[in-house]
């Protein structure tokens, strides 16, 4: 991952894989630090499939200033996460950033992908783009706000969608 704890901003990460895959616990992340004034770096995914399970994922965060980065994941085939998440935050007054999804298919078991602000940063706007999506098990696209900011637009775009068992 990359983070800031100052001024600087945080680097960008950019992975190009036909499959990345990751479980138990395993993530990346690009974080803007509480007194940083710089901004948290991009997440970039360019791959053929992405899985992630077992409580794995990708995050941005901001808990300064400056802003959250975006995580822009494209998938040529399928995009499936179990019990795991992707996420942009911001607890500070930095806004959270985007989270970009294009895929085949997007799968979703007992999983998220949410922007979410606690201080007085705005939400993120969620964007997934899909032939599918299935959404399984209190499964969500959620760009929310427990603080002074507010939240995002969530733009979905799909030839189908299959919401079950409390989705």
């Amino acid at each position: 991952g990359s983070d800031t704890s100052s001024q600087g901003n945080a680097g960008q990460v950019t992975i190009n894989a036909d499959v990345v895959s990751l479980a138990d616990f395993s993530g990346l992340s690009s974080n803007a630090t509480k007194d940083s004034t710089g901004n948290a770096g991009q997440i970039m995914l360019n791959v053929g499939s992405l899985s992630l399970s077992n409580y794995s994922g990708f995050s941005t965060n901001t808990e300064g200033s400056g802003s959250g980065g975006a995580i822009n994941i494209t998938a040529a085939n399928t995009i499936a996460l179990e019990h795991s998440g992707i996420s942009a935050t911001s607890k500070g007054s930095g806004n959270a950033g985007q989270l970009n999804v294009t895929a085949g298919n997007v799968s979703l078991t007992n999983s998220a992908f949410d922007s979410g602000s606690s201080g007085e940063g705005n939400a993120g706007q969620i964007n997934v783009d899909a032939g599918s999506i299935s959404l399984t098990d209190r499964s969500t696209f959620s760009s929310s706000t427990s603080g002074q900011g507010k939240g995002g637009l969530v733009s979905i775009t799909a030839n189908s969608v299959d919401i079950t068992s409390s989705a």
